[in-house]
């Protein structure tokens, strides 16, 4: 459990120390073709960071830094979070194992297409949709600097 906070705080400090990049908004997406959405890539924010823990580390964190008595270790529900800076702020969250994969895909230069049919591949008709939905969200995070 130890070595579990020292990574979740080391990965905190790291997101928040990451280089300054701009930061791509929905609407600058408006202007770009229908046709051409399948070939847009994304260069995501240096500071977006992926870890796994295998137990309930945030929340012994959490009561840590409010000066509380923490839960004791267990297994945690979720094991993948996502860690990233926004403003200036390190924010975190739980990330399933399908949004997380589709970020993976996306952050290694995978195209807005690819990110589709991988997506359709378990997820069928519905797979557009929901890479639209998680685009939409990474965005609102500001995990995503440019076009790349």
């Amino acid at each position: 459990m130890a070595a579990e906070l020292a990574k979740f705080e080391w990965t905190l400090a790291f997101t928040f120390d990451s280089a300054d990049a701009p930061t791509l908004h929905l609407q600058d997406l408006a202007r770009i073709a229908p046709e051409t959405w399948g070939d847009l890539c994304f260069k995501f924010h240096a500071g977006v960071q992926f870890i796994a823990l295998q137990y309930n580390t945030v929340a012994v964190w959490k009561a840590l830094e409010a000066d509380e008595t923490p839960p004791q270790a267990k297994v945690a529900e979720h094991h993948a979070w996502l860690i990233w800076r926004q403003q200036l702020n390190s924010n975190f969250r739980s990330i399933e194992d399908a949004e997380a994969d589709a970020l993976r895909l996306m952050m290694q230069g995978a195209s807005f297409g690819a990110l589709c049919e991988a997506l359709f591949a378990s997820m069928g008709e519905n797979a557009t949709s929901q890479a639209a939905q998680y685009l939409a969200g990474w965005l609102e995070a500001e995990l995503i600097s440019t076009l790349a």
